[in-house]
Formats: C-alpha cells, sequence, structure tokens
C-alpha cells in the first residue's frame, strides 16, 4: 500500500509505525490470557496449587479497571504533558505489569500486574490514536489509523504463538522487551504540532510540522490548525455542550450502545479464552494448543478487506452483515458444544467445526463490529465536543467489557460452553435488531450533512 504514496509521507508512516507498538502492547495484554489461563488452572501453575476458573476471571477484570482509570487520565492530562511523553510513560507500567507476571509466584502478584498492564497500555493506545489523527494527512490519516488495528492483532498473535512453546516466565520476559522497543524508537518521533500550538509553541509547531510533511512551507496548515486550536472548547463547556444539546446527546448515546454492541458480540471473551474454548476439539494436522494462532491473522485480513468495502458498501449495510453472520455462527458452535457436553454425542469426526465456526465468526466480527465503530464515531459528533464525547465513549468500552467476560466465564463455569456461547449468539441478533433500526448511513456524507440529520 504504502510503496505507491510520495517519498513527503515517510516520516508520518514511520512515527505511526513506531507508535504502533503501543497498540502491539494492547494485543500483548489481551492476548496473554488465551495461553496462560490454562496454564495457571492447570498443575504446572507457578502459583501453588493453581488457581480456579473464578479466580483468574478476575484476572482479566482488573485489567479492565486499569482501561477504566487510564480512560480519565488521558482525557485530562494528555493537552498538558503532551502526546510523545504519554506514549513514552506509557511503557513504564507495561514494562512493569510484565516484570511483575515474570516474578509471580502469588495470585496477588498477577492482579497487581494485570491492573498495572491495563492501565500503561491503555494510555499508550488511547494516546496513540491521538496522535495519528494530529499528524497525519487527510490522504492517508486511514490507512495510518489501519496500522493501529494491524498491530493490535499482531500483538494479539505475538502471545498466541510464542505461550505455546515457552514457560509461563519466559514468556512474560520476551514480552516485556516490547515496551523497551517503543521507548528506543518512538523518543526520536516528533511531538503533534497540535500539542505545542496549544501551548503557544508556534516555533515547534512548525519544525514538527515541518518534518512531518518533508518540506520547509507549512505555513498555510499551520494557520489552520491554529484555528482549530483557538475554537477549541474547554472540557467543561465541551461536556455541558455535549449533554445540553439534543443532538449531542442522541449521538452519545447512538455511539455508547454501538460500542456495546462490540462486546455484546462476544470479541473479548472468545479472544481471552480462545485455547479454553477450543479444547477437546481438534484438526488432524494441528494442535489444539496452535489453533488460535490463525485467529489474529484471519482478523488482520478482514482488517484490510474493510478498508476496501467500507467507502464502497457502506457502513450500515457491513454492520447488518456482521452482526447477523455473527450471530448464525455463534448459534453453531453453541450447537456442537449442546450436541458435545448435554447429548454426549460422539463428535470426534466433527472437532474442526467449532475451529471452523470461530475463525469465520472472527473474520465476520472485524467486517462490522471490529472497525466500524471507530469510523462512526470520528463522523457523527461535531468537532468541538468530539474529544470529550470520545473519552466518555472509550470509558464506556471497558466497562461493558468486564461484565460481558464475567458472565461468559459464569456460564461457561455453571452450565458449560454451550450457554456461554448461546448467551452471544442471543446477544448479536439482539444487536442486530438496534443497528436495523437506529444505525445511520454515514457513507459520502459531510459532517455538516450529518450535523443536519436528525440521528
Amino acid at each position: 500500500m504504502f510503496l505507491k504514496l510520495n517519498s513527503s509521507y515517510y516520516p508520518q508512516i514511520f512515527a505511526s509505525i513506531f507508535g504502533a507498538l503501543a497498540t502491539f502492547t494492547t494485543g500483548q495484554f489481551i492476548g496473554w490470557v488465551s495461553p496462560s489461563i490454562p496454564e495457571l488452572e492447570s498443575d504446572r501453575s507457578v502459583i501453588p496449587g493453581g488457581i480456579s476458573s473464578y479466580e483468574s476471571s478476575w484476572i482479566l477484570i482488573v485489567g479492565f479497571i486499569g482501561n477504566i482509570l487510564a480512560t480519565i487520565l488521558v482525557a485530562f492530562v494528555s493537552d498538558i504533558f503532551g502526546r510523545k511523553r504519554m506514549i513514552l510513560f506509557s511503557t513504564l507500567p507495561v514494562f512493569l505489569s510484565w516484570i511483575l507476571i515474570y516474578m509471580a509466584n502469588r495470585l496477588e502478584i498477577l492482579y497487581g500486574a494485570r491492573f498495572i498492564g491495563g492501565f500503561g497500555e491503555t494510555i499508550g493506545k488511547a494516546t496513540m490514536f491521538m496522535y495519528i489523527g494530529e499528524i497525519a494527512e487527510a490522504e492517508i490519516r486511514g490507512a495510518l489509523g489501519t496500522i493501529l488495528v494491524i498491530t493490535l492483532n499482531l500483538g494479539i498473535l505475538f502471545e498466541y504463538a510464542l505461550g505455546p512453546f515457552l514457560s509461563f516466565p519466559n514468556l512474560a520476559l520476551i514480552s516485556s522487551t516490547i515496551p523497551i522497543l517503543l521507548f528506543g524508537t518512538f523518543i526520536f518521533m516528533p511531538e503533534s504540532p497540535y500539542y505545542h500550538m496549544m501551548n503557544g509553541d508556534d516555533t515547534n509547531a512548525e519544525k514538527s510540522l515541518q518534518y512531518l510533511r518533508s518540506k520547509k512551507e507549512v505555513t498555510e496548515e499551520l494557520i489552520e490548525i491554529k484555528s482549530v486550536v483557538e475554537s477549541k472548547l474547554c472540557k467543561m463547556d465541551a461536556l455541558k455542550l455535549l449533554l445540553t444539546v439534543k443532538k449531542n446527546r442522541d449521538t452519545l448515546l447512538l455511539m455508547c450502545a454501538i460500542f456495546a454492541t462490540q462486546e455484546l458480540s462476544g470479541i473479548t471473551p472468545n479472544v481471552m479464552y480462545a485455547e479454553k474454548i477450543l479444547q477437546e476439539t481438534h484438526f488432524s494436522f494441528i494442535r489444539t494448543d496452535l489453533v488460535p494462532i490463525i485467529l489474529p491473522l484471519v482478523k488482520i485480513v478482514a482488517t484490510l478487506l474493510t478498508t476496501v468495502l467500507v467507502d464502497k458498501v457502506g457502513r450500515r449495510p457491513l454492520f447488518i452483515l456482521s452482526a447477523i453472520t455473527c450471530g448464525f455462527a455463534l448459534t453453531l458452535v453453541s450447537g456442537y458444544f449442546y450436541l458435545l457436553e448435554v447429548e454426549k454425542i460422539d463428535l470426534s469426526n466433527y472437532g474442526w467445526v467449532p475451529v471452523v465456526t470461530i475463525t469465520s465468526y472472527n473474520f465476520l466480527f472485524i467486517l462490522g463490529f471490529g472497525c466500524l465503530p471507530f469510523i462512526l464515531i470520528g463522523e457523527l459528533f461535531q468537532t468541538n465536543v468530539k474529544a470529550i464525547a470520545v473519552s466518555i465513549t472509550a470509558l464506556f468500552v471497558p466497562i461493558c467489557s468486564a461484565i460481558v467476560t464475567k458472565v461468559f466465564q459464569t456460564l461457561f463455569d455453571d452450565y458449560g460452553r454451550y450457554a456461554a456461547f448461546g448467551y452471544l449468539a442471543i446477544s448479536c441478533y439482539l444487536c442486530f435488531v438496534f443497528i436495523t433500526i437506529f444505525l445511520p448511513e454515514t457513507k459520502n456524507k459531510s459532517l455538516a450533512q450529518l450535523v443536519q440529520d436528525k440521528l
């Protein structure tokens, strides 16, 4: 994709690639759970006596609590300390979390490590999305944003691929090298020109923009940046405008619901419990603990396909297709496990069914649930309330993740995999109804047109 681009884009591309190691660490944080939880629950656990399924679910949830606190922090301090400093700072808690996991011999240490890791990776991820939006030219902003989704899935792949072959401590030790790499490369990247301009530093804003655009003459764009910065409301004024103007309030409720559908579709438990879910299923040519490696690869392909389809097919049709087909795939998985666990039917010749359907689910998820909420949130909110609206919506996501994951784990343990997947399938069908009724189409509409629409 980038080989055909003008060489003047290269500084933006390199800054995005090095910074995207922040979302790679998010992928690691998510993907680590799949190979590690089964080991922690087994007699090979580094925790004496192993841990229960209930205890393992809290390893996930404390990470979500870290996500929530980090989201609040980024919303209020990223304009004070700057995008670059925030991304560099995020490497410290992420690195510390991996070292704590490496040393862990008590459950409390793991809880602390996951909380710190969730806090750190969210700071890096949230700030990096902001950074790319501010350094990238409009022509390549979408492509650079895609890099973040791809590296997140590469981070998941990293943990899935190494987990089956490394001991629990060694996996953590190797994982700890990524935040070091992020710090060592991103420290040479420029600060956002928007941040410099917000602090009245026109000189450094110009230098940053000259580096990013590979040219000396950037006066016109600097004027545009200054205009945007000067029109920006303080957070309390923006919050008031967001909550008191009906269109803004309705859009906020819509986007919170859209991100809720993303979590209700079941992606978090599917990713985090991938190896545990696929136990007792099999392909003749691949080990069960290696099957999850396929999933992030499939999602990367789906992400690239979505970037092609989203402006041709439209957001709404892709979202509707994703919801109904994800529901169907999860229904098949639930039916398989019902026959296996309740009816006790011998399905040894059909062990490939859940592997194929869960792989299909991951592909179909990305086409709608996975990518489109991030596109819609940039399109539906007006500029003067977008920052605070994104912060509120981002705060909503880990709360939904924690609830969905805990319900999934409870159904999984108390009733079986068929009940857990049946719950996710029903959720997808309900999401399909909601999207069909309430989601507007934003393809080929300007922001001005969208503001005039009755959402």
